[in-house]
């Protein structure tokens, strides 16, 4: 009678304890789980840090375009300067301070007319035609700017002005020369 007790609770222990491993295996499932769904998660925060960063960036950014006023005399040879107005967007957000604003113009075959130096663009240098420095105080600013042509000769085409506030590119815009 003892044997046949101890046997029968040796059963139960047994029972209970592949109950309790089938309970550890499938407490482990879960945690594996749970650890895939929390990697799953911090790769998703990583993923709207970077784009909370991005669009602080861009919500920062001052932006604006620039206008060649075009010339009466529209002949290449007869061009002696070009004046660009341009504009500054207002953004309150946007650093204040004095702001490096650069012009590239470029030929009709993509070459920077009469480069004067270079300026960082998306991690590159690129040459630039003019360079002005504008004091900027979160509110929308108006200038003008000009380009006297000095060696260099004009030809028949159309021209592109390339405009960059403190490094970042702002609306271009184009003009034609005649022959």
């Amino acid at each position: 009678k003892l044997i046949r007790l101890m046997y029968t609770s040796v059963e139960a222990k047994q029972a209970e304890l592949a109950e309790t491993q089938r309970n550890i295996q499938t407490l482990k499932n879960e945690v594996k789980g749970l650890e895939s769904k929390v990697e799953d998660l911090s790769t998703k925060n990583e993923t709207l840090s970077k784009t909370v960063v991005e669009l602080t960036d861009v919500a920062a950014r001052i932006q604006g375009s620039c206008k060649v006023m075009q010339p009466r005399e529209r002949k290449a040879k007869k061009i002696q300067s070009l004046e660009i107005a341009f504009i500054l967007d207002a953004n309150m957000n946007a650093a204040q301070g004095t702001v490096p604003v650069y012009f590239r113009i470029l030929d009709p075959l993509g070459k920077v007319l009469d480069p004067k130096g270079d300026f960082l663009y998306e991690g590159r240098s690129i040459a630039y035609t003019l360079k002005s420095f504008v004091d900027y105080k979160g509110k929308s600013v108006r200038q003008r700017i000009e380009w006297n042509k000095s060696h260099v000769v004009l030809e028949p085409g159309t021209y592109t002005v390339d405009f960059f506030i403190d490094s970042f590119k702002g609306i271009s815009d184009t003009f034609t020369l005649e022959k």
